[in-house]
């Protein structure tokens, strides 16, 4: 009777100190998988973003500055509108990513092109506010999203 009651208290004692292990790999295991996936979606944003802006988001946006500065105006002159369009269609997906927490470590991204971020947002804002003032501010939920994370002054009403 004696091993019985040792061997109980043995597997007792096992019971007691493998629970918080096994709970610890889960959290560590969960963590980890995270992010993993958060630097593999970094990397396919990073790519996608560097192929858009060495196929002509810089220079568009390069333009629409010079265009701006040249007319005194914050106008965004009509023949660029698609591409700034596209830009800001880009910035907002992320946004939405990052919202719903597909994103979870948006630092990945802001780091190297959130500057990029807030000229394309800033310099955009009469084509945006318009949009915001007649559909409200789901329309460009994640633009905003972004915006807000990089601390763009005009977006902090929304």
């Amino acid at each position: 009777m004696a091993l019985k009651q040792l061997l109980e208290v043995i597997v007792l004692v096992v019971q007691i100190i493998s629970f918080p292990v096994a709970a610890a790999s889960l959290y560590l295991a969960r963590k980890e998988a995270k992010a993993s996936r958060d630097l593999q979606i970094a990397l396919n944003l990073s790519e996608s973003f560097r192929s858009r802006w060495e196929g002509g988001w810089s220079d568009a946006l390069h333009e629409v500055k010079e265009a701006q500065k040249t007319l005194g105006t914050n106008d965004v002159p009509i023949k660029y509108r698609d591409r700034v369009f596209q830009m800001l269609n880009w910035i907002d997906w992320l946004g939405v990513l990052i919202k719903t927490k597909s994103l979870s470590e948006k630092e990945i991204i802001f780091g190297s092109i959130g500057p990029q971020f807030v000229e394309i947002i800033n310099i955009s804002r009469p084509l945006i506010e318009p949009h915001i003032q007649e559909h409200g501010s789901k329309y460009w939920a994640g633009l905003l999203a972004v915006a807000q994370a990089q601390d763009v002054e005009w977006t902090k009403g929304y």
